[in-house]
């Protein structure tokens, strides 16, 4: 009978390099985690007393152990979740930022720097009427705040 069963089942590679490795026996040990459920498969040498097998601590250190994996793997998703929204609210207030730092700079609220007893019709390219300028030191100290 369990060759009829052993034929019924799919053909997988690495369930016979584990056999080929003499581990011929296995258990699949169920866990659930929050409603995150599955299953962990343990492999054994059949080479080993059945009493260690059967032992009612090597029982609770493998259920106790599905567990622990199980966690592991419930843990997946909700790392995920949290990576994605973390990148979300960084670009959100990447974006509010770059708002705010280019409002200042097209309302002329740039400090301006003028030398005083100057004409503003022979000023210099620098702070306070230069565009391009205002709009690179924005931009350098966004880096800088980056950082």
């Amino acid at each position: 009978m369990s060759n009829s069963f052993a034929n019924l089942q799919a053909y997988d590679e690495r369930l016979q390099c584990f056999a080929k490795a003499g581990f011929t026996l296995a258990t699949g040990i169920p866990f659930d985690v929050y409603g995150y459920q599955g299953i962990v498969i343990f492999f054994g040498n059949p080479h080993i007393a059945e009493t260690k097998l059967h032992d009612e601590r090597n029982s609770k250190f493998i259920k106790h152990t599905a567990q622990f994996i199980g966690t592991a793997a419930a843990l997946q998703a909700p790392l995920q979740e949290i990576k994605r929204y973390k990148k979300r609210i960084y670009e959100d207030n990447w974006h509010v930022l770059k708002v705010k730092m280019l409002s200042v700079v097209r309302f002329g609220g740039v400090i301006r720097e003028q030398k005083r007893g100057q004409n503003s019709s022979s000023q210099k390219p620098g702070p306070g009427n230069n565009v391009k300028w205002a709009l690179m030191r924005a931009r350098e100290w966004a880096k800088v705040q980056a950082v």
